[in-house]
């Protein structure tokens, strides 16, 4: 096999000798199959050395800091569902409550699944809500009564 000298800048020619056809100024031509040493895909030359980039320093923190706060809006998420579940769980017959449209009355019977909510006591308008459609427990005639019940059991 054949060394191949990489020559940039100089060829030599003799005087009056005429160059071979499809030569060019462009440096050594190279059989196909066979590498030029010093260039790239010569194994034994090491790639080009990179210099130390600082994004790649900050990647992993603002992954790290992405995944934290995917991670606590979720549990915030969970604990608030958790809490409005109780709520209306414990709904009982007399509450004062607001529904999600705004609506305020008083809850005159429960379901497993839905209230009746009393609107207006004058025109004796009723309304019945899915559990789902009540945002809160404006007053609860049960919670004053059950607080000083506990009370008196845990005196005596």
């Amino acid at each position: 096999m054949q060394n191949w000298i990489a020559i940039t800048t100089l060829a030599v020619q003799d005087e009056g000798a005429a160059a071979p056809a499809g030569a060019s100024d462009l440096g050594p031509t190279v059989p196909t199959g066979e590498q030029v040493p010093g260039t790239a895909a010569d194994p034994t030359v090491a790639p080009p050395q990179q210099g130390f980039d600082p994004f790649m320093l900050l990647l992993p923190l603002v992954l790290v800091f992405f995944v934290f706060m995917i991670w606590s809006s979720g549990r915030k998420a969970k604990q608030e569902q958790k809490a409005k579940e109780q709520m209306r769980s414990a709904i009982r017959t007399g509450d004062k409550v607001q529904t999600i449209g705004g609506v305020i009355g008083t809850v005159i019977e429960t379901n497993s699944d839905d209230v009746l909510v009393e609107t207006d006591k004058a025109s004796h308008t009723r309304i019945r809500f899915q559990r789902a459609a009540l945002q809160q427990v404006l007053s609860s005639k049960h919670a004053k009564d059950e607080a000083p019940a506990a009370a008196d059991q845990t005196s005596a």
